[in-house]
């Protein structure tokens, strides 16, 4: 180990926690009895390896001086000029727990002049009684008058021309959030109760302002409408109408341009969102009436799914081709029996009678 083959030992560790790992626990990395240990006479900073280096220089380098005396003023100048930067040294308001605590001698409290006056004049009058020992405190009652105080008036700049408090002024962007609020929350009634004349009025109002030749803006108006975002879970128009299970709702909205394909916060589409099987059939019928309007792949709709009367019919012909198949299946085990049974009575039969019966055969086969 290194350590054991250093003639000196250099160390630097301010406060007790730093001091514990060097030298505490039951097999410490250094000894306090080592007579090789020196402490760092001067500052460090942060111990990293570019530190390290830096002590090692200034610890391995030697100055020299033309005598003596040389030295001793040079030092003696070094050691004022430390006093003076230690005292000029702004106090901060973090103590640093690693250094010890500076000790700065504060004068005892005394007492002041006017007190030790009084003091002296009691003493004497004391001397001067014969030795008594009483104090007597006099009182004095003084009077404080409230009347210049006035009761608290409003000023001219809070009050209005009539005199009652002006109200506070909102500011046009927390109007326009308040609007927007009350707007989503009307929207989220009409789609809770599936109020459909509700919905298509305030559809009409969609782009009222817009000329007629701008037909662009006022699609995309639309389109923004229908596939708005209207609470904190992510759920746009379509999804709300299939959660309340309102199948009218449903198909106004996809014929109107409500993207199925939309997902909430939980990645639900509309069709996965509810579990209604009525609301789920009006999906899959507007999907096999409109193929190409939109990727139902995308959407978790079904389209290659048979309505209700295609199925019925597909379910009858199954049952059907099941019947003859299990009639084909009864006719095989019937005939497959009979030649077993013929096949037992040929072996139960008597070696005498069993040579006739091959005779006449090959006899019937000619």
């Amino acid at each position: 180990m290194e350590i054991a083959k250093s003639s000196l030992i250099f160390y630097r560790a301010p406060g007790p926690y730093n001091r514990s790992v060097l030298f505490g626990g039951s097999n410490p990395i250094l000894q306090r009895s080592d007579e090789r240990l020196r402490t760092i006479p001067f500052s460090t900073r942060r111990a990293t390896y570019t530190e390290v280096q830096r002590v090692q220089s200034v610890l391995s380098a030697a100055q020299i001086y033309g005598n003596l005396e040389d030295a001793i003023k040079l030092l003696d100048k070094h050691r004022v000029l430390n006093q003076n930067s230690k005292r000029s040294k702004i106090r901060c308001t973090q103590i640093n727990r690693a250094k010890s605590r500076e000790i700065i001698e504060r004068p005892l409290p005394t007492r002041h002049s006017s007190e030790i006056h009084s003091l002296e004049n009691t003493q004497s009058s004391e001397s001067e009684e014969g030795g008594n020992n009483n104090i007597q405190l006099n009182t004095l009652d003084n009077e404080i008058s409230f009347e210049h105080l006035q009761v608290f008036e409003e000023t001219e700049k809070t009050k209005g021309k009539t005199g009652k408090k002006k109200k506070t002024k909102k500011s046009k962007s927390k109007k326009l959030q308040e609007q927007e609020l009350k707007r989503k929350n009307d929207l989220l009634e009409i789609l809770y109760k599936g109020n459909i004349l509700k919905l298509k009025e305030e559809v009409a109002k969609i782009g009222s302002n817009i000329e007629d030749n701008e037909l662009e803006g006022q699609k995309e108006l639309r389109n923004t409408f229908f596939n708005e975002i209207l609470d904190d879970d992510g759920n746009s128009l379509l999804h709300i109408a299939a959660m309340n299970e309102h199948g009218e709702l449903i198909e106004f909205l996809l014929d109107n341009g409500s993207d199925p394909c939309l997902k909430n916060k939980k990645l639900q589409t509309p069709y996965s969102s509810t579990s209604s099987k009525e609301v789920r059939e009006v999906m899959k019928k507007f999907a096999r009436e409109n193929p190409q309007k939109y990727n139902y792949n995308k959407a978790q709709i079904p389209i290659n799914t048979l309505n209700p009367d295609e199925l019925a019919e597909k379910k009858k012909i199954q049952k059907k081709f099941k019947r003859e198949k299990e009639k084909v299946k009864k006719e095989e085990n019937k005939i497959k029996q009979k030649e077993l049974n013929e096949k037992e009575r040929f072996l139960n039969l008597s070696d005498r009678e069993k040579v006739t019966l091959v005779v006449l055969f090959v006899k019937f086969k000619h």
